[in-house]
């Protein structure tokens, strides 16, 4: 046992395991800083810190045969340790780095400019809304006065309605309806307001139903109510569309129509603007005191 301590002491063995040991412990600390501030894959990291792992070894080796002075000539015995640590490491380096390209893929893709297409090509493409889910696109095209849902992931457009204009469009809030408010010619109302009308429509088309005339309106967060209002009108008007029950709410005295109006998100309360003498006012009113 002691001739074998001599014989490490003669080759120098821990020096030079400690010399590398600081050598390794130097490279391992450049490798996660290069990880953490230039965005090397974790794969890579990892296939190099096998490397610096595998040398360990090796360099035990090259100092046991060659540490002690003088010219030594490579042994076989030498040779085949250090070809098995050698295939023991790219095998070490190919398994552990089987994610590697799927993690360069995803950061490219990650880095790569977003993927555009473009849905219309003639007239003005006006008024789009995407649905709750983020699947479907509904758009008006300025030119035919059409509009139209197209499924996202693919497939043909659905044109749902078509007129003049457009004035409004809304998802319902489980995104299975449209509401929208459309001018079907330049006609005007007795009070001088635009001749619109507020419409539903299935998302898959096949018919759109009347709310109200001459109006604008919003989806409930329930989805079952749309509040309406007329722009020159002094009623707001809660549809429930499955009962078709109505309800009025009148305005404050002295208010001359409705030009804006929301939901709370509960639905609980609704907030108007409303024309109150010569300035705009805006009102907040809860609907469980009625």
């Amino acid at each position: 046992m002691s001739s074998f301590f001599q014989r490490l002491k003669q080759r120098k063995l821990g020096q030079w395991a400690l010399a590398y040991l600081a050598v390794g412990w130097v490279t391992l600390q450049v490798l996660d800083f290069l990880r953490e501030n230039f965005g090397w894959s974790a794969a890579l990291v990892r296939s190099l810190t096998l490397v610096v792992v595998i040398g360990f070894f090796i360099t035990l080796v090259l100092a046991w045969y060659h540490g002690e002075r003088g010219r030594q000539r490579i042994s076989a015995l030498e040779a085949l340790i250090i070809l098995g640590l050698l295939l023991m490491g790219v095998t070490s380096v190919w398994v552990a780095s089987p994610d590697d390209g799927a993690e360069v893929g995803a950061r490219r893709r990650a880095l790569s400019p977003v993927r555009q297409e473009q849905l219309t090509f003639l007239g003005d493409a006006l008024r789009a809304a995407i649905s709750p889910d983020g699947r479907s696109l509904a758009y008006v095209v300025g030119q035919t006065g059409e509009l139209t849902v197209r499924e996202l992931e693919g497939g043909p457009p659905v044109v749902i309605d078509s007129a003049l204009e457009f004035l409004t469009l809304e998802w319902s809030p489980s995104g299975s309806h449209l509401l929208y408010s459309a001018l079907r010619s330049n006609a005007r109302t007795p009070s001088g307001a635009w001749d619109s009308h507020l419409y539903v429509s299935s998302r898959n088309g096949g018919g759109a139903r009347r709310v109200l005339g001459s109006a604008l309106g919003r989806w409930a967060p329930d989805g079952e109510r749309v509040l309406s209002w007329a722009e020159r009108s002094d009623t707001l008007r809660i549809t429930n569309l499955t009962t078709s029950e109505t309800r009025d709410l009148e305005l404050p005295e002295l208010s001359r129509g409705v030009f804006e109006a929301d939901w709370s998100p509960q639905g609980e309360r609704i907030a108007f603007l409303t024309q109150r003498g010569r300035p705009y006012q805006l009102f907040v009113r809860s609907l469980e005191d009625d």
